[in-house]
């Protein structure tokens, strides 16, 4: 049993790394996308 339990949680906590840089990368883009978007249009 335990030896099943560690690299699952070794892989829902890699899996939730991951997911956690692919929404922070996600969000940056969009951010910079916005701020690009608003310094054309006032421009």
């Amino acid at each position: 049993m335990n030896r099943l339990h560690i690299p699952f949680f070794a892989l829902v906590s890699v899996a939730r790394g991951l997911t956690g840089r692919l929404v922070e990368f996600v969000y940056a883009s969009a951010w910079v996308r916005g701020v690009s978007f608003a310094a054309f249009f006032s421009s």
